[in-house]
């Protein structure tokens, strides 16, 4: 077999979550500030209407008397739990022409954006969650690999992603968004990525109104469920799965969004 999990000192594990991490909050925070760009945008056309109901006793009792229904959702948040069933015999059904590698965790490393997120490479599990002003928040684990040979490799895996969100607005805008994806480095390069958005929602208004999700989804259901990269002997790899969220409001509103993953294995292969 050509493709081998490999074993590296401290600070090179170190050195790959840097790398890692200097990839995706670059990324996420120029999304974030995306957002909130357009939020400064919505807050200058909604200025008029804003200061009628700021003006009328009514209007503004009324708001008052839907803010109860926001904090009820943003509590649910705050204690809702994975549906995702951890641990378990599951069937593993592969086909290959040879050269294979299936890898099950301990992986080797693992990082999160804050603590309001959490990663655990030892059952290769880990999970994004934001709410309202929190901004972005991510996750991930990671693997080495090497090969004994110059090769074209794929990388694959049985990762599962349950992603909860609910764009809630009694006066503004809310909006959230969430992805998954697969990044690949060498060296601290990054070379090769495949990235798959779960969900993308925005709502803006007066009236109480919103979105919501809730679905369970794998990896190779998305257009990240393969990611193909070169190998050459003597080098190794690390390869990274992982998911972000952002949650961004204008006035009295809710936004929020979880994604939970479990990847019990993965698969390199050569291609």
């Amino acid at each position: 077999m050509s493709v081998n999990r490999s074993t590296h000192s401290e600070d090179v594990y170190q050195a790959g979550v840097e790398a890692f991490k200097k990839t995706v909050t670059t990324e996420l925070e120029d999304r974030l500030h995306a957002k909130h760009r357009i939020m400064e945008q919505v807050k200058v056309v909604t200025a008029a209407e804003n200061a009628l109901i700021k003006a009328d006793p009514a209007a503004q009792s009324a708001l008052k008397a839907l803010t109860p229904l926001v904090e009820e959702e943003r509590l649910k948040f705050k204690n809702a739990k994975s549906s995702l069933q951890r641990g378990g015999l599951k069937p593993l059904s592969l086909t290959t022409s040879g050269g294979l590698s299936v890898s099950v965790p301990p992986y080797d490393v693992q990082w999160t954006s804050g603590f309001f997120d959490d990663a655990d490479r030892n059952a290769g599990t880990f999970t994004a969650r934001t709410i309202d002003s929190l901004g972005y928040q991510a996750a991930g684990i990671g693997l080495f690999v090497s090969s004994t040979i110059s090769e074209n490799a794929r990388f694959s895996a049985d990762a599962e992603f349950h992603s909860k969100w609910t764009d809630l607005v009694i006066e503004g805008a809310a909006t959230s968004e969430g992805g998954i994806g697969v990044l690949v480095y060498e060296g601290g390069n990054l070379i090769a990525r495949n990235d798959a958005m779960l969900w993308s929602d925005f709502q803006s208004g007066h009236a109480i109104h919103g979105a919501s999700g809730d679905d369970v989804t794998y990896l190779t259901q998305t257009r990240a469920g393969q990611t193909y990269f070169h190998m050459e002997p003597g080098r190794h790899y690390l390869v990274w799965v992982w998911c972000w969220t952002t949650a961004a409001i204008l006035g009295n509103d809710l936004a929020i969004g979880t994604i939970d993953a479990q990847m019990p294995f993965v698969v390199v292969a050569q291609h």
